[in-house]
C-alpha cells in the first residue's frame, strides 16, 4: 500500500478517536479491518517495527500537511497519542492543487523548524537506517536508563524547578524527547540524559504527590 492508498483510511480512524490513539492502537486497529491491505509487524522484530513505524509516522505527518491546507484541522503527533485538533486559521484555497509539493511549500503550515516532521517526511532517512543501527540506538537507549534516587542536575537536563505536578513534567518529557530524539537529528547522549532523569523525577514527583 502507497501513502496515498493509506492516509484515508488513517483520517476515517483519527476520526473515529476523537479523544486519540496511540501508536499501538492505530496499528491494531489497522491491521484487524479487512478493507485495509497492512500486516501488523513482528512486534518483536526491531528492525521490522522501525520499518512500520517510520511509514506509519511518514503517513500521518502527510496527512497532517494535508488537513492544515485544506480543512485548517491540526493533527497532533507525538510518541504517544495521535489526535485531531479543532480547526485554524491556517485553511489554504481549495483551488489549488492538492499535491504534495504545493502542500509543503506553504509558509502557513508547521515551521520548517520542526525537525520530526521533517524526519519522518524524507523517506531517505529511512534507507540510511539499517538493522544494526536501529538495534545500536536500542541498546543505547537502555543503557542510558538508570533509575535510582533523584539528582539535583535531573531538574537542569529537565528545564523544569521544583515542584512541579507530575502532568508538567511529563508534558516537558515529551517535549525534550522530541526535541533531541537522534532518529530525528537529535543528540543521543541528551536524549539519554533525558530519558533517566525522567525516570528518576517521576518516582520522586508521585512519592511527594
Amino acid at each position: 500500500m502507497n501513502a496515498h492508498e493509506l492516509i484515508p483510511h488513517l483520517e476515517r480512524i483519527v476520526r473515529q478517536h476523537g479523544a486519540g490513539i496511540s501508536e499501538f492502537e492505530l496499528i491494531q486497529v489497522l491491521n484487524n479491518d479487512p478493507d485495509i491491505p497492512f500486516t501488523k509487524p513482528n512486534m518483536t522484530d526491531s528492525w521490522m517495527l522501525f520499518q512500520c513505524h517510520f511509514w506509519l509516522f511518514h503517513c500521518l505527518y502527510l496527512l497532517q500537511v494535508e488537513l492544515l491546507s485544506t480543512t485548517g484541522e491540526m493533527l497532533d503527533i507525538i510518541a504517544t497519542r495521535v489526535r485531531l485538533l479543532p480547526p485554524t486559521s491556517a485553511v489554504l484555497n481549495t483551488a489549488e492543487p492538492r499535491t504534495t509539493a504545493t502542500m509543503l511549500q506553504r509558509s502557513d503550515l508547521p515551521a520548517a523548524g520542526d525537525t520530526m516532521r521533517a524526519y519522518y517526511l524524507d523517506l531517505d532517512n529511512l534507507d540510511r537506517e539499517t538493522p544494526q543501527s536501529i538495534n545500536d540506538k536500542l541498546k543505547a537507549f537502555w543503557r542510558g536508563l538508570s533509575v535510582g534516587p533523584a539528582q539535583p542536575d535531573d531538574w537542569v537536563v529537565m528545564g523544569l524547578q521544583p515542584p512541579v505536578t507530575s502532568d508538567e513534567l511529563r508534558l516537558q518529557y515529551r517535549r525534550l524527547c522530541q526535541k533531541h530524539h537522534p532518529d530525528r537529528g537529535g543528540d543521543a547522549q541528551t536524549f539519554r540524559a533525558v530519558q533517566a532523569a525522567y525516570a528518576r523525577l517521576k518516582i520522586a514527583v508521585l512519592r511527594k504527590g
